[in-house]
């Protein structure tokens, strides 16, 4: 469960930073361990939690237009929604990515 947490947040990461994925990093889809994500454009489709009130919203409907949103109370909801698979993945800012995977 925690490394596919540690995948759908990182993913998100991407998002935040709007960064592309140099060549030669992103890992074949055949190599990633069942729940996880190689590219943003894996997420196009999928259920995206977002917490109430956040700017998120804005920046998934730009990068994920095709996704299926969900809006939640807070950081703690969509850590229960993750886990309960009622979303597939949710943004945060860094520092609370960090927070929450205990680093």
């Amino acid at each position: 469960m925690r490394s596919r947490m540690i995948a759908f947040l990182a993913v998100f990461l991407l998002i935040l930073a709007f960064a592309a994925v140099p060549s030669g990093t992103a890992r074949a889809a055949s190599d990633l361990p069942e729940g996880e994500f190689s590219s943003l454009d894996e997420l196009a489709s999928k259920r995206i939690g977002l917490p109430t009130g956040s700017n998120f919203g804005d920046m998934v409907a730009q990068r994920l237009p095709d996704a299926e949103v969900s809006w939640y109370n807070g950081q703690p909801d969509l850590l229960v929604a993750l886990s309960t698979n009622k979303i597939d993945a949710f943004p945060a800012d860094e520092p609370v990515l960090k927070y929450i995977m205990g680093e």
